[in-house]
Order: structure tokens, then sequence, then C-alpha cells
């Protein structure tokens, strides 16, 4: 964990009704080969490395979650909300596509 001291576990208490979700996304983030992770106030967000270029940002909205998912740092990061648990599936590949952008 990078940054400040705030844990997954204290984002995932917060998030209330979308925890479940915010789990399978963080679980297909973190499943890809040198995935770093920072939990921040109220969002985590995935790197690659120590150089932390950020592929995909998480952040709770009620009952979903909003992820943004960042290709390539002169693209808009493409936005999303996740409300259900086979929209939040679906996303592996398109994560691990945007992982496997960044050198």
């Amino acid at each position: 964990m990078l940054g400040s001291a705030r844990s997954y576990s204290d984002l995932r208490e917060e998030a209330g009704a979308c925890a479940p979700l915010l789990d399978i996304l963080r679980d297909a983030c973190m499943s890809l080969d040198g995935a770093v992770e920072d939990v921040r106030m109220h969002r985590v967000v995935f790197g690659k490395t120590v150089s932390f270029r950020w592929f995909a940002d998480l952040a709770p909205d009620g009952d979903a979650v909003v992820v943004k998912i960042q290709r390539d740092r002169r693209e808009e990061p493409r936005v999303l909300r996740v409300s259900d648990a086979t929209d939040a599936e679906g996303l592996a590949p398109a994560l691990a596509e945007a992982h496997g952008s960044i050198r």
C-alpha cells in the first residue's frame, strides 16, 4: 500500500451496499502481475509497479462503483458506473488491457 495509512478494509466498511462489487473489481486488479494498490480517502487506485502509472480508479457511489480505466496518459479515462456483479466481472478484460498498456 502506498500513501496514507488508510486500509482497504476501512474503505470497504464505508462502501456499504457496493462492497461486494468493490471486492470483485479489486480482485481483478490485484490478480494482474505487478499491480500496486493505493487506498485514498474515498477511493482506491491501482497502478503498475513502483512508477505507479495508474490504470484503474474505483470509487464507491451508493449501491454502485464508479470505475475509471486509464489506458494511456494522453487519452481521457473511460468512466463507467458498475451496479451489478456481472458487469463488474465483465470489466476484467478491460482492466487487464489497461494494465498491459503500461510500459
